[in-house]
């Protein structure tokens, strides 16, 4: 079980690299990436760059045209 004081810190170094794998490298904790994952979606943390955006549903083109 990881202290929530790893828990912040992880998050922290998470922000500054972006990165799942340089952030584990960095701590040496946690030992599962899941882990680490589930933490940054706890925190709702998105990666810069990514869009959240997906696309729109029109009439004329619709996002699934075999439900409709």
């Amino acid at each position: 079980m990881y202290s929530e004081e790893q828990y912040y810190k992880a998050l922290e170094v998470y922000k500054e690299t972006g990165s799942i794998t340089k952030t584990i490298t960095i701590l040496g904790y946690p030992k599962r990436r899941q882990n680490l994952y589930n933490w940054i979606n706890r925190k709702r943390i998105l990666p810069e760059g990514k869009s959240t955006f997906r696309g729109y549903n029109t009439k004329d083109h619709p996002r699934h045209p075999l439900w409709n």
